[in-house]
């Protein structure tokens, strides 16, 4: 078996070197594969002699692509042999090609792991009481939000709602871009338009046509208007007042079946409790993982940590987007430096990888398994998901439940 040799504790390095038979094997399949797929003047295609396909292709190109085939399976069995968990690809450095090539390959491999300091980690799962506030607190808010609205000819209050017409300028009258809408729905009270937009809605009956200056934030998500004056032009089309549902009308708008009302609140009290349950729940596996990644001393090496650094920050740029803020206008706003947010970069992928080894570490030493019952499940949810994604549903939901079953055994 050939020898590695540990370069620190994370990298090494070993020679792998070649037979006759297996070079000329490579060597031989290359050429035929060239000849192949090249055309010749004078030869027809996969005929021609193999010097005419070295001074067409290269001697050096060639062996380089027969050096590929050769070695992809002596590094693969290298592998196997030595039982070792690559996370990086190889970097080889050919040694020399005379007679038969002889290669150099460092890789990076998975750290090794003491659990020994995880085994005191405990941490207590705290049941959550439901009091009878919460209870008709949820009820009132699903009383507002099942609300059925009427027409009504008085001036618009808070929570009401309106429907308006409105467009913004500069104040000399140039139209400034995202500032205007037609028939948009605002709740009056509940903060979907900006406070100063809204104050000027108030009172105003349907109809009526009017004019205000307001200061945008300087903070706002539109760098266009933000710290900048605009002049709003708006017309109130409709003004409506909204008419809470009876308590014994409620289970019927929200379930779709008559409901008596204490059969309501049993059920909206379950619903609260088993919420509040996988709530702490998650915050006490939270608090496990916060435990193991303090407890476990782990280098990772810079090639593990490269790829989720870059995963990372394009996960966070797009949700940027999607709000409609650059990293730039997001780093002014947070009051960041592009050094910092780096850093914190840096800091997230080292704690989800450092995790990440934990949980290798734990369902390899102590060979951690899904039960047949729970992968027959997860095999029956997946038949609703399309064939090109089944793969990955399964792959997921199995994993999540491994990680369950590993923080659980810390919660008491």
């Amino acid at each position: 078996m050939t020898e590695f040799k540990k370069i620190d504790k994370t990298h090494i390095s070993f020679e792998l070197t070649f037979t006759e038979k297996e070079w000329k094997k490579a060597w031989d399949q290359t050429i035929a594969e060239a000849s192949h797929h090249l055309e010749i003047s004078g030869f027809r295609k996969g005929k021609a002699p193999q010097d005419k396909i070295i001074d067409h292709v290269g001697e050096q190109a060639l062996k380089n692509e027969a050096l590929t085939q050769a070695l992809s399976p002596k590094f693969v069995k290298f592998i196997d042999d030595n039982k070792l968990d690559v996370v990086s690809r190889p970097k080889i450095t050919v040694k020399s090609w005379e007679p038969m090539p002889v290669v150099e390959i460092e890789i990076t491999i998975k750290p090794e792991i003491d659990l020994k300091d995880i085994e005191k980690i405990s941490v207590k799962l705290t049941k959550p009481e439901i009091k009878e506030k919460d209870v008709k607190k949820t009820i009132e808010d699903l009383k507002k939000r099942f609300r059925d609205y009427v027409s009504v000819e008085r001036g618009a209050k808070n929570d009401d709602r309106v429907e308006i017409d409105f467009s913004g300028t500069t104040p000399d009258g140039v139209p400034l871009d995202g500032t205007s809408s037609k028939n948009h729905p605002v709740i009056l009270g509940e903060g979907q338009l900006l406070p100063d937009f809204e104050k000027n809605l108030l009172n105003k009956k349907v109809g009526d046509e009017f004019e205000f200056k307001m200061k945008f934030p300087k903070d706002y998500h539109g760098h266009n208007v933000a710290d900048k004056d605009v002049i709003f032009k708006v017309k109130m089309n409709k003004v409506e007042e909204g008419k809470m549902p009876s308590n014994d009308e409620l289970g019927k708008k929200i379930f779709g079946q008559d409901m008596k009302f204490e059969e309501l609140e049993k059920r909206i009290h379950a619903d609260i409790q088993k919420g509040s349950e996988q709530e702490a729940e998650r915050k006490t596996e939270d608090e496990v993982i916060e435990k193991l990644v303090k407890a476990v001393k782990i280098e990772i090496p810079e090639e593990m940590l490269s790829g989720d650094i870059m995963r990372i920050r394009q996960e966070r740029e797009y949700m940027l987007a999607q709000r409609g803020l650059s990293l730039e206008h997001y780093l002014k706003q947070t009051k960041n430096t592009p050094e910092k947010y780096e850093a914190e970069l840096r800091k997230t992928a080292e704690e989800q990888a450092k995790i990440r080894l934990i949980f290798d570490a734990m369902i390899k030493q102590k060979n951690i398994q899904l039960p047949e019952a729970d992968k027959k499940e997860i095999a029956e949810k997946a038949v609703a998901i399309p064939a090109e994604q089944r793969e990955h549903f399964i792959s997921y939901q199995e994993n999540a439940k491994i990680v369950k079953k590993i923080l659980s055994n810390f919660i008491k």
